[in-house]
C-alpha cells in the first residue's frame, strides 16, 4: 500500500492473532466482538457444530485407517472434543501435501510458515510437529460428498 509522505499508517482493524499470529496486543482486551460475531454466537448450536465436526474426523480417521505412510495424529478424540481440523501424521509430507494441492483437496500444514522465533527452545512440541502434519478440514458445513471426496483424494494421493 502505497503512503503519503508524512501519514501515519491507518490502525489495525483486528489484532494480529486474527491472522493466526501468538502475538498477545493488550490494547484489544477492552473491545467487544463484532455485532455480526456476536449474532452468530447466539445462532450457532455448539451441540450441532461439534456432533458434525466429530463425524467428519471419524470418516477421514476411517479413510486413512491402513493406508502406508499416515496415521492421524489423535487416533481417538477425548470425550466432547470439537475438533478444528483433522491432523495426518505423515512419513513423507512434502510429497503428500504436493500431490493433494494438485487434486485440489483444501488443507494446511501445522506450524508453516514457521512463526519467527519460534524453534524447539520455545516449544519443542511444535517444532517436532512443524513438518510431518498436515491438516484436514473436518469443518460442521462440509456435506457427506465432500467428506467422501476428501476421503477419496486422500486414499488416492497416498497410493499413487
Amino acid at each position: 500500500m502505497k503512503r503519503r509522505r508524512g501519514t501515519a499508517a491507518a490502525p489495525a482493524l483486528a489484532p494480529d492473532s486474527s491472522d493466526s499470529s501468538f502475538n498477545f496486543d493488550p490494547r484489544w482486551l477492552d473491545k467487544r466482538s463484532s455485532l455480526f460475531a456476536r449474532a452468530m454466537l447466539r445462532l450457532a448450536s455448539p451441540t450441532r457444530i461439534r456432533a458434525l465436526r466429530r463425524r467428519h474426523y471419524a470418516q477421514l480417521d476411517d479413510a486413512v485407517r491402513g493406508l502406508p505412510g499416515v496415521r492421524p495424529l489423535h487416533p481417538r478424540l477425548p470425550e466432547g472434543a470439537c475438533p478444528w481440523v483433522f491432523p495426518l501424521l505423515v512419513d513423507d509430507p512434502e510429497a503428500l501435501f504436493a500431490r493433494l494441492k494438485a487434486l485440489g483437496v483444501p488443507l494446511t500444514r501445522f506450524g508453516q510458515p514457521q512463526w519467527a522465533g519460534v524453534d524447539a527452545t520455545t516449544c519443542a512440541n511444535s517444532a517436532m510437529l512443524a513438518r510431518p502434519v498436515l491438516a484436514l478440514p473436518c469443518h460442521q458445513e462440509l456435506r457427506p460428498g465432500e467428506i467422501d471426496w476428501l476421503a477419496a483424494r486422500l486414499r488416492e494421493a497416498v497410493l499413487a
